[in-house]
């Protein structure tokens, strides 16, 4: 089973964190995996980690579907939702990934993804 995720504040969520790209990390503070890095970030998540966690760092208090949108990476998208990310979590600001979507002018295909049905 993998590390829990490195959290502030001792929370048990898992966190994304920005340095030159966002990043996965785990308890001790290692590189576990990057959101730019499929294999990792599957592996991470096959392994228990929430696909509905928040990120830190430059996208602190997101939602990780969130901060894959504001990423533009449609390919994290997809593993994210395979995983359980849910379209219809709000982030602090009450707004959805479908809004930072919108808000952003992602492509159509982003925008489809992370749509409620």
């Amino acid at each position: 089973m993998a590390d829990a995720p490195h959290v502030a504040g001792g929370d048990s969520r898992p966190r994304v964190h920005h340095m030159g790209s966002v990043r996965v990390t785990n308890s001790s503070g290692n590189y576990k995996g990057a959101i730019g890095n499929k294999v990792d970030l599957e592996e991470f998540l096959a392994s228990g980690g929430d696909a509905d966690g928040e990120a830190a760092g430059l996208y602190a208090g997101l939602p990780l579907l969130h901060a894959a949108v504001k990423y533009d990476d449609a390919d994290v998208v997809r593993l994210l939702l395979k995983f359980g990310a849910s379209k219809a979590k709000k982030d602090e600001a009450g707004k959805t990934a479908h809004d930072y979507a919108e808000e952003l002018q992602s492509s159509a295909e982003m925008k489809a993804l992370v749509r409620e049905p």
